[in-house]
């Protein structure tokens, strides 16, 4: 019987440290990083693509809202001529701040500044949440009103906004009424 005799190769820490070097840096590895470079390269176009639409909202906007829906304190109370009327037309003025913050002023009787929150949902459409308050004729607070909107932005200088406005009872949070409808806003120009 013959034996054979298998000798076992010896690397030199340099030449072990090379082969190692060799397969982490092979061919795999950098198509890997160039697979990278590209997703890195998507992602800031998608950054900048995003942070366009969401400048798109920035900035400060008059708005003319029109409610096609009044419920509660704002329905209309037929052979009463006092009685509010729907459609219900007035203007606003809103400011959308990059931090997410939003700034509206209801031209309302009664009606508060309005602090909210805004976000951007997809390609140019945001969703905007805010709080006024409506003072009684003492000028204290009697009521207060959340507005929800869904914004689509249609041109650089306008956005629609599909809006509903919920008054409640400042103390008991009981609904006293609603507007919902249409709004059609224009950006302020820039300074000349």
């Amino acid at each position: 019987m013959t034996r054979k005799r298998f000798m076992t190769p010896f690397l030199c820490p340099r030449v072990a440290a090379i082969v190692v070097v060799s397969l982490a840096f092979g061919p795999g590895l950098i198509q890997a990083q160039a697979q990278t470079a590209e997703d890195t390269t998507q992602a800031r176009r998608d950054d900048r693509s995003k942070d366009r639409d969401l400048e798109a909202l920035q900035g400060s906007w008059q708005g003319h809202p029109t409610a096609t829906t009044c419920t509660g304190i704002f329905a209309p109370v037929l052979g009463n001529p006092n009685s509010p009327q729907c459609p219900y037309t007035f203007y606003t003025m809103t400011t959308f701040i990059p931090t997410g913050i939003a700034y509206g002023t209801p031209v309302i009787p009664g009606a508060t500044v309005g602090h909210g929150r805004w976000s951007h949902v997809s390609y140019l459409n945001f969703l905007l949440r805010g709080q006024i308050f409506v003072n009684g004729p003492a000028g204290t607070p009697i009521a207060r009103g959340l507005t929800q909107e869904s914004i689509t932005v249609v041109s650089a200088t306008e956005y629609h906004a599909n809006f509903k406005i919920t008054v409640t009872e400042i103390n008991s949070g009981t609904v006293l009424g609603t507007l919902e409808g249409l709004s059609v806003n224009t950006r302020l120009p820039e300074p000349p």
